[in-house]
């Protein structure tokens, strides 16, 4: 039978896991919040460097004329 718990601990239990602090961030809330923060800094990173015109520190594969 199921435990009554609704909190982070209990649900753990419930699956049978021993509650470690750990398996709180091996879930897909998590997973997403990085993708998520990746893809905003990535943008921010990018409109950053549009705006004040700073070089992405990649070489270009054809360089611009008279460079």
């Amino acid at each position: 039978m199921m435990g009554a718990n609704d909190d982070a601990p209990g649900v753990l239990a419930n699956m049978g896991l021993q509650p470690r602090p750990l398996q709180l961030y091996l879930t897909n809330p998590f997973a997403i919040g990085v993708v998520t923060a990746v893809l905003v800094g990535s943008t921010v990173a990018l409109a950053v460097g549009a705006i004040t015109g700073a070089p992405l520190g990649l070489d270009p594969m054809y360089p611009t004329p008279g460079a």
